[in-house]
């Protein structure tokens, strides 16, 4: 019985070991192609070249000395040999080609056309590299929208730095390491913004007048900062707007927490220049007018801000822009007696700068600017004192700061 059991397990492993070197030989049998592949110019290997065969997904690569090697199923084929900066080179291999003997690929450098890249210089802009800037702190235009807790308010957006806050909560304040408001400078395109701060009958100032979709960019001076800036102790917050856009046309609205904002801007016909105009509202008092009740406080605040430029000449340039906002709240009187107490405050801000620009001798560029800004606070109230006697109280309480500004800067663009 052993015997016949040892002599079935013998004639199995005899079967499956047939099996096996069948199967081996069936795939050592298939076609294998090899060769060598060289620079045509210096006759040297070229490695890591691409082998690919035509109409498969089967390929290879060469290796440090140029060798390689590659199992195909079939007599005839098409191998396409590429290499970066080399002109690929497709070789037929026919039936009668014998495998046993390595291909000799030569392949010829080739230029590459790549596509073109447009580079577009503002021969206007200043130069960043100083070393001035090593205190500076530059926040993008998307980094106000995109930041948590900023409000689309580029004041708000730089308290992420240490040492910058705020007044708190409902106001947006700018201090830097325990200062008062009033030691940090806020400028727009070069003018100094006294008050730059809106909702102000409401919230004490609750967020700047600067949109973060008409700004180009806002640099922090935290300290180190040049005479340029005046008479500023603490900071300084430059902030620059853009200009429109000089390719087409476009259109934008959008929605925040507080504000419907549209923004339109273009190219000037000519060529020549680009306008950039911008409305804002907010829209508290809209949704809430329909519900209130007595004695309900309804602010609201509306913007219009706009930036034209133009052109003369590719040294010479005028820009001028605009911002106006007012802002308004009104205490609602009661019911019973409507006609017994009234009460509107508001606020308003007027803004305007032209400066022309102009480059003399390719590097010296010389800057003109003259700006207006005029803020006006009005409280105006009226009481009904003695309905019998007609008698009765009005208070009107306003304050006005006007400045006008001109301000020349000379400065050597140094490559």
């Amino acid at each position: 019985m052993k015997i016949y059991i040892h002599l079935i397990i013998t004639i199995f492993c005899a079967f499956v070991c047939l099996n096996t070197h069948f199967l081996l030989a069936g795939v050592n049998n298939k076609p294998k192609i090899k060769g060598h592949i060289f620079n045509a110019e210096t006759q040297q290997p070229l490695a890591a070249t691409n082998i690919s065969l035509l109409g498969t997904e089967l390929g290879t690569s060469s290796d440090s000395k140029g060798f390689f090697q590659l199992s195909v199923s079939q007599d005839s084929c098409s191998l396409r040999i590429s290499h970066i900066g080399f002109a690929d080179e497709i070789i037929q291999i026919k039936k009668s080609t014998c495998f046993d003997e390595p291909l000799l690929i030569y392949l010829l450098p080739a230029n590459l056309m790549l596509h073109s890249v447009e580079i577009h210089g503002n021969r206007f802009e200043k130069s960043d590299r100083s070393i001035e800037n090593l205190n500076i702190k530059k926040i993008e235009a998307r980094d106000i929208v995109n930041l948590p807790g900023a409000m689309d308010d580029p004041i708000r957006a730089a308290q992420i730095y240490s040492g910058v806050g705020g007044g708190g909560d409902f106001n947006s304040f700018l201090t830097t390491r325990g200062s008062s408001p009033a030691q940090n400078q806020v400028i727009m395109d070069g003018i100094a913004i006294p008050n730059p701060y809106r909702m102000r009958i409401a919230m004490g100032g609750g967020l700047s007048i600067f949109n973060p979709q008409t700004i180009d960019d806002v640099h922090l001076h935290l300290g180190g900062y040049s005479a340029e800036y005046g008479n500023a102790l603490s900071s300084v917050l430059a902030v620059t707007t853009r200009e429109g856009s000089r390719d087409k046309s476009r259109y934008s609205l959008s929605l925040n927490l507080t504000d419907l904002n549209g923004v339109a801007e273009g190219a000037l016909q000519n060529g020549k220049g680009s306008y950039l105009v911008s409305l804002r509202r907010t829209y508290f008092d809209l949704l809430a007018s329909g519900f209130a009740s007595e004695g309900s406080v309804l602010p609201f605040s509306q913007e219009i801000s706009g930036k034209l430029t133009y052109d003369f000449n590719p040294a010479h340039q005028l820009q001028f822009s605009i911002l106006n906002n007012n802002e308004q709240m009104k205490l609602l009187a009661g019911a019973e007696n409507p006609a017994d107490f009234n009460s509107t405050e508001e606020a308003k801000l007027a803004y305007a700068n032209a400066a022309f620009r102009s480059v003399l001798m390719n590097r010296f560029i010389l800057k003109s600017q003259i700006a207006t800004y005029k803020d006006r606070t009005n409280f105006h109230t009226y009481r009904n004192v003695n309905e019998e006697d007609n008698e009765f109280a009005v208070q009107d309480v306003f304050s006005e700061n006007y400045r006008l500004n001109l301000k020349q800067t000379a400065y050597w663009q140094i490559d």
